[in-house]
């Protein structure tokens, strides 16, 4: 043997001795300070050696279960969960040991959407009050995961993370999801509940690329783009490429994330194992133009999750876009009150839940400051459908309508004591006749009913409210809260 083959045997005992020793690892959505969901089969997973036996000992019970690895290193176990409470610790034990520690049991929510979503208490974000509300954010039953933007052609069987679980406090909340958060906070102070958060949200994002691609399937159009993308362009060079042969002169730059399904299979698909309570939705500004296809995209997405999740019946709750542009009295038609009455279509979806938020936009400003009311009012949905408390969560919604001597008697759900936020008579309501052409209205409240004429339009067709991309309306219910715009008629875009 020579001076330098001498050392081989060495080097391999050497190898694999290491390889031996190799460090237990986890999936990143597993660390410590962790939420796990309460009342629960909480699947764990992570990677070790190729048949390696993984002992799991969570201190609620103090019992030891094990799995073993499978031919890819990848090992996991379903493990259930008691009633909320903690801290609690989980040893993991194999050919090395890892314990997580400051585990809390509770409910996690998955919050997702583009920016206004996305958008931090602090940072970039800067909400009403934000240097108080970082000052005064000391709740150690919060607990914040932050998903990295990330995009992928295939769906990815791990995620990438900007930032593992945090514990909410002044030194971490700046850069939480303000609406994420304040939804935790009213959930967390109503119920005592320890709330985690999960938060895989992308600034200006269409709902497209957070769809699936088996949501594209009943779209003959979108499932010859899909099927495009997962068969000619294996790289994002090439289908960059390929854009740039096609754009013309107007057409904006290329970026990966406008592209179906990248985010769904890089920041939600990864997610399909975590147990949770629920999600949270805020999204839809990039899709102001397109409601018509909002439409169908978003009830095929809400139950495309729900198939990822394998959980049929998990809450789906989102935001209803913000006023936004200058106010106008003029009756012109609105890409942004068409965005919105697509989102509201949802509500047909059993366990799905709307927070109107037409009153707390912004004219100037795409990102309003105002999210703690955004996200007390997901947590008043929450509380209701999920929590189960007796307690008001919507304002307004339209109902049904009757025509009686060239009135239209409008009758609403979540009605009692219906009022104006001003004092004066309600406002916002526009009417047509057979003509489809609109003229202001006059209304009056009788009791939980909205009674409209105009002397203009003798045999009345269609009544809308709040038509407009920030309209000047005043309709609300005792509990506070705006009435949904909406439309009584079915007239095409």
């Amino acid at each position: 043997m020579t001076k330098s083959n001498k050392y081989i045997p060495w080097l391999l005992i050497l190898l694999l001795s290491m390889r031996a020793k190799a460090e237990i690892s986890l999936s990143a959505l597993f660390s410590d300070n962790m939420i796990l969901q309460q009342k629960s089969i909480v699947k764990i997973w992570g990677y070790g050696n190729v048949s390696e036996k993984v002992g799991i000992n969570a201190s609620w019970n103090n019992e030891t279960y094990f799995s073993t690895t499978d031919t890819d290193g990848v090992w996991e176990y379903n493990l259930a969960t008691p009633l909320y409470g903690g801290p609690y610790t989980i040893k993991l034990t194999g050919d090395s040991t890892l314990t997580l520690k400051n585990i809390l049991i509770g409910d996690v929510w998955l919050c997702s959407g583009q920016s206004n979503m996305e958008m931090p208490i602090g940072g970039w974000g800067k909400v009403l009050n934000y240097e108080m509300e970082i000052a005064n954010a000391n709740y150690d039953q919060i607990r914040y995961f932050n998903v990295n933007h990330y995009t992928s052609n295939q769906p990815l069987q791990d995620v990438k993370y900007f930032k593992q679980w945090q514990v909410c406090s002044p030194k971490t909340a700046e850069e939480f999801s303000a609406v994420a958060y304040f939804f935790a906070r009213e959930v967390y102070n109503k119920t005592k509940i320890p709330i985690g958060i999960i938060n895989a949200s992308y600034q200006g994002t269409a709902i497209q690329a957070w769809m699936g691609r088996d949501a594209f399937i009943a779209n003959a159009k979108m499932k010859r783009i899909t099927d495009s993308i997962f068969t000619d362009y294996k790289t994002w060079e090439q289908m960059k490429n390929a854009y740039d042969s096609a754009k013309t002169s107007n057409s904006p730059p290329f970026r990966p994330q406008d592209t179906p399904t990248v985010l769904y299979n890089a920041m939600i698909y990864p997610l399909k194992k975590c147990s949770i309570k629920g999600f949270l939705w805020y999204q839809g500004e990039n899709n102001v133009g397109g409601a018509r296809l909002y439409e169908e995209y978003f009830k095929a997405m809400i139950n495309n999750w729900r198939q990822t999740f394998n959980h049929q019946n998990l809450p789906f709750y989102f935001v209803q876009l913000a006023n936004y542009k200058q106010k106008t009295t003029d009756i012109d038609r609105s890409y942004w009150a068409e965005l919105r009455e697509a989102q509201a279509k949802a509500l047909s979806l059993p366990f799905t839940g709307m927070a109107i938020a037409i009153d707390i936009g912004e004219a100037d400003n795409v990102h309003p400051k105002n999210k703690q009311e955004v996200g007390r009012r997901l947590a008043l949905v929450a509380l209701s459908k999920s929590y189960k408390r007796n307690i008001s969560y919507s304002g307004p919604i339209f109902k049904k309508v009757k025509r009686k001597n060239g009135s239209v008697i409008l009758f609403f759900k979540h009605a009692k004591r219906l009022r104006t936020n001003d004092g004066a008579s309600p406002k916002g309501f526009i009417i047509a006749g057979n003509d489809k052409k609109f003229v202001h209205a006059s209304a009056r409240i009788s009791g939980n009913r909205v009674v409209i004429s105009s002397r203009k339009i003798s045999k009345p067709v269609s009544v809308r409210y709040g038509w407009g991309d920030n309209p000047d309306c005043n309709l609300y219910n005792k509990y506070d809260l705006p009435a949904a715009p909406f439309k009584t008629d079915s007239w095409d875009y």
